[in-house]
């Protein structure tokens, strides 16, 4: 094969800072109850831990973003298929487009319920039934 000039690499900041600058979908007006996702947000920030992976404003973490199957409690069927072997942490911005389909990295999800009982159980966070529909409420207001 032939040597070839690296046609990409000089373009990857300016590509970065244009997907950085798209507006964020905002959530419908009453697609959500605002009262609960006030207290949501606060099961974000504190008792559901949320917050440690999810960091505003991207709602993602910065650097290292990547986990392995057992840090979030699943197989490694999908990130065995990445050149990273893990799986990253997904940008929670924009929540209100992404309400269409399955949710987690691979849909294994139906709703963002069962992500967070999913996280309940994983992290043994010991969320109460309210505190689970509220963080549900706060996501979807994303």
């Amino acid at each position: 094969m032939r040597n070839r000039k690296d046609l990409i690499t000089s373009k990857l900041a300016a590509l970065q800072y244009y997907q950085l600058s798209l507006p964020i979908p905002k959530a419908a007006r009453g697609s959500f109850d605002a009262a609960a996702a006030t207290r949501g947000k606060a099961v974000f920030m504190g008792k559901g831990k949320c917050e440690s992976c999810h960091m505003p404003p991207t709602f993602t973490e910065s650097g290292w973003n990547l986990h392995t199957g057992d840090e979030i409690c699943i197989d490694d069927f999908q990130s065995s298929r990445s050149p990273t072997f893990r799986y990253r942490t997904t940008p929670l911005r924009g929540m209100a487009a992404k309400l269409k389909g399955g949710f987690y990295h691979d849909g294994r999800y139906a709703t963002l319920g069962a992500v967070v009982d999913h996280y309940d159980k994983c992290m043994s966070l010991n969320l109460t039934g309210s505190q689970k529909s509220d963080l549900v409420q706060y996501l979807k207001s994303l």
